[in-house]
């Protein structure tokens, strides 16, 4: 029979190494997603040099293929949000900078109002719309239900988060 003590270095020495493995693994993902960032970036920025990019279509084209090439998935409004910060590092002369600025940014503007709170879980985001529709209508009892029930939502992930990292610890 295997002594205790025995028993726990072999299950702290598999968790050791599971723990290696997937940070390599993690790694490896971000910089491949990096990569396929930067080949987006630069793709962009050759099309915008030929004149082929006029509009938000034509951006979508070049995410969507450069997602098949690289086996990623970007949200289209954060992915331009850091080409916006990409094209600040580049030289690109004055009036061709701002016009490529302001395109992307028009693009980001219209996702984030077609698509607001994208990159937010299915829950926060239909209570964040209604937070908001409440708003602009001026319904303080909705703005103040809706805030409550996000509260109420964010008290429940943060203790299933706690009993999750009570259990792995």
């Amino acid at each position: 029979m295997i002594e205790s003590v025995t028993l726990t270095v072999i299950i702290g020495y598999v968790a050791f190494v599971l723990w290696i493995f997937f940070r390599r693994l993690n790694i490896k993902l971000e910089r491949e997603e990096k990569g396929a960032k930067i080949k987006f970036f630069e793709e962009l920025n050759t099309k915008f040099d030929k004149g082929l990019i006029e509009g938000q279509s034509d951006v979508e084209v070049l995410k969507n293929a450069i997602e098949r090439e690289t086996d990623t998935d970007f949200l289209l409004s954060s992915l331009l949000e850091d080409y916006l910060v990409y094209l600040n590092k580049h030289d690109i002369p004055e009036p061709e900078l701002s016009k490529r600025y302001h395109m992307i940014k028009d693009i980001v503007d219209s996702e984030n109002l077609d698509k607001p709170f994208e990159d937010v879980p299915e829950e926060e985001r239909r209570l964040l719309i209604g937070l908001r529709a409440a708003i602009e209508f001026g319904d303080k009892n909705s703005s103040l239900f809706n805030l409550n029930e996000i509260s109420s939502l964010i008290t429940a992930r943060s203790a299933n988060y706690e009993r999750a990292m009570d259990a792995v610890n």
